[in-house]
């Protein structure tokens, strides 16, 4: 089986990866996020347009083979100030490392009233529509 090259350093798109039985290896990509993110808000493009320059701008052959974005819609129910207070603390340092501060998994699936779109794509990586690419293109089984 080949090797998926993840150019991202996140421990859990790889971790989803694997999960699927994908090979995958991360090469954190030499981009400087907040730099990039900052100039392009600064051109009024579009959030959805800065995530696909982001990404770009991450792969080691310049040339984007294939694109995806997912809008999956997340509804926050009312939380108290104690339960927002017992999840940072249940959570700890590991919020500081997920965009948003937040985690679906676990504990953090209480924050949540309402899910719409796809589970994976919440996490950082479309994974069904990615696997998808991968059986057309021979590197799965089909």
């Amino acid at each position: 089986m080949a090797t998926v090259i993840l150019a991202s350093g996140s421990a859990s798109r790889r971790a989803l990866l694997e999960g699927a039985g994908i090979a995958a290896r991360s090469v954190k990509p030499n981009v400087d996020e907040d730099t990039l993110k900052l100039a392009l808000r600064a051109e009024g493009m579009s959030v959805r347009d800065q995530a696909m320059q982001l990404a770009e701008a991450k792969a080691e052959n310049g040339a984007p083979v294939w694109r995806h974005v997912s809008r999956p819609k997340l509804s926050v129910r009312t939380l108290s100030d104690q339960f927002i207070e017992a999840y940072i603390e249940a959570c700890g340092d590991a919020l500081l490392s997920t965009v948003g501060a937040y985690q679906l998994e676990g504990m953090g699936s209480q924050i949540f009233s309402k899910i719409e779109g796809d589970y994976f794509s919440i996490l950082g990586l479309p994974l069904l529509p990615l696997l998808d690419y991968l059986r057309v293109r021979d590197v799965l089984q089909t």
